[in-house]
This record gives C-alpha cells, sequence and structure tokens, in this order.
C-alpha cells in the first residue's frame, strides 16, 4: 500500500504540470498557473497549482484569479481546475470562497509496472501499443465514439489533459452513444483528450517516442475493441487515461486488460508512477483489483 502522501499527491500534481506544459501555453499568474491548449475541445484547458507541496496563501490566490481568468477569457477557454487536493491543502476551498465550483471530486489511485496484475488474455484477443497510423486511426475512432467527442484528425495533441466526462461533467459514463466507454473507463474527459493525443502522435510519426504519450489497442480477431492510453511522462508520472471499450465487447474484462497493458507499457516509457481517476465505483472496482491503490482526491471546479 502506498498511502495518502502530501509528497506522492505534490509528485503526481508536479508531474501532471510538467507533461501538461509541454503542450499547452503556460500562463503563470503566482500560485495558480493556466494550461492552455490550441485546441478548442473544452476539457484540453485547465489551471493547476504553481508549486505543488506548498502552503496554500488564499490572499495570494485571490488576488492571482482576475489575472487568471483573463488569459483563459481572451484565449477563449473557461477557466476550470483540475487538482490534487493532498498537493496543496486548503486551495480548493480558497477558490470556492471566490466564486468556483466543485464538479467532482475522485479517489487518485496509483499503480506501478511491478504492482499490476495482468488479466488473462481471452481467446482471439491481441493487446499491442500503438505504432502505426491505420493503429492511431482505429483508436480515434473508437474514443470517438465512446465518448462522443469529434476527435478529428487527432488536433488534441500529444498530450492530453485530465478531464473526466464530456457528456457526464466530471464522473465519466455514458456519452449517449451506441459506443459507450467501458465501465472501467478513467474519468472520461482525459479519456477522450488522451486517446486523441496518443493517436495523433502515432499518425505523425509511425514509431511515436512513447514518452510523449501513446496507447494500447486490443483486437478481437483482427478487429479493434478496446483500447487505454498514457498521458506524456514528466518526472516518471504519468496518467492512465483514454480506457474505453466497444459496446457490443463490454463486460469481458477488455477494459481491465487495456489498463493493465497501458501500465506497462508508459512503464518501459519512463513512467513509473502511473495514476488515474476513476469515474464512478463500478471503475474504482475493477481498478483496485489491478492493483492500484489510492494515495490522494482529485479535486476539479469550474466558474459557477
Amino acid at each position: 500500500m502506498h498511502g495518502t502522501s502530501t509528497d506522492l499527491a505534490a509528485r503526481v500534481a508536479a508531474g501532471q504540470l510538467a507533461g501538461a506544459g509541454r503542450t499547452r501555453h503556460v500562463v503563470e499568474c503566482g500560485p495558480l498557473t493556466g494550461l492552455l491548449h490550441a485546441d478548442p475541445l473544452w476539457f484540453l484547458s485547465y489551471a493547476v497549482a504553481t508549486h505543488p507541496g506548498t502552503p496554500t496563501d488564499p490572499d495570494a490566490v485571490t488576488t492571482a484569479l482576475p489575472a487568471l481568468r483573463d488569459a483563459f477569457d481572451n484565449a477563449g477557454r473557461a477557466l476550470r481546475f483540475e487538482l490534487v487536493d493532498e498537493a496543496n491543502p486548503g486551495l480548493a476551498d480558497v477558490l470556492v470562497g471566490a466564486g468556483l465550483t466543485v464538479t467532482g471530486r475522485y479517489p487518485l489511485l496509483v499503480c506501478t509496472a511491478a504492482e499490476v496484475t495482468v488479466p488473462a488474455t481471452p481467446p482471439g484477443v491481441v493487446v499491442e501499443r500503438v505504432r502505426t497510423a491505420g493503429q492511431a486511426h482505429a483508436v480515434q475512432a473508437l474514443s470517438a465514439a465512446a465518448f462522443g467527442v469529434d476527435l478529428g484528425s487527432g488536433s488534441a495533441g500529444p498530450s492530453a489533459g485530465p478531464d473526466p466526462g464530456p457528456a457526464v461533467e466530471p464522473g465519466g459514463g455514458s456519452a449517449g452513444s451506441s459506443v459507450e466507454p467501458d465501465p472501467a473507463s478513467a474519468a472520461a474527459g482525459s479519456s477522450a483528450s488522451a486517446s486523441a493525443s496518443a493517436a495523433a502522435a502515432s499518425v505523425s510519426s509511425v514509431e511515436p517516442d512513447p514518452a510523449d504519450g501513446g496507447s494500447v489497442l486490443a483486437t478481437l480477431d483482427g478487429e479493434p475493441v478496446a483500447t487505454a492510453a498514457w498521458t506524456a511522462v514528466a518526472g516518471g508520472v504519468t496518467e492512465i487515461v483514454g480506457v474505453a471499450t466497444l459496446a457490443a465487447h463490454r463486460s469481458r474484462g477488455l477494459g481491465g486488460l487495456v489498463t493493465a497493458h497501458a501500465v506497462l507499457a508508459a512503464a518501459e516509457a519512463g513512467g513509473a508512477l502511473p495514476w488515474l481517476t476513476p469515474g464512478d465505483d463500478g471503475a474504482d472496482r475493477v481498478y483496485r483489483r489491478l492493483g492500484f491503490t489510492p494515495v490522494a482526491t482529485a479535486v476539479h471546479l469550474a466558474i459557477g
């Protein structure tokens, strides 16, 4: 068991900031940092704490908010936050006092490659890391249908933002499509964006650098059925996202299978500390069976 640790929470939050900042416009406003993505998809842009692991200064936060709000407004993005609560205790409360609304709280789970339990692979199923443009397009199509987001040709870029649920604001769940997110889906918004990002990286390069993020694809008798992704690795930290299974193949353990394989693939890319946030209790149970354990709490906030 990892246990809840301020140091570990701060490490996850720092990795989140550094990884996402590689492909976003970074706007630092004192204790708050905006991560503005060129793609207008709402879940790709968000704000975080500038210095994970440091005490919260309420006056500094409230002073910084107007400039951060202006930066998001000028970019045509809605101001929202994705925090690791234990990394900056009290920050979420200060933001609520300044007029933001908590849109979701989720357990933040971690599992290393040494800890993960890989489920048995069903007959006819093959799980591979996405390396070719054809595989990448298959991931895009599967993810777009599952999460109800038009991912186009992968404009989400080679990094992902961790927001759950395009159709169900934080918490994941069905996107109202005939192809639904797997019950083991990591809170879905990051899921959609990460799937797009990993696929985009593969479309642009036959052999993408897995340290920039990537994905795995499960096929059944050659047909794509499930996928999972990891975000850009920073400081050994990466988020497991984009877990989706075609509706006709759900309840067969494929979500857990691709999640475990994503953990292993991310580890090969330097992702020593994979983390995720389950969208619901069912997903939470699936992840814990794989070896994920809770270490912190993810808190999402938006302008009310």
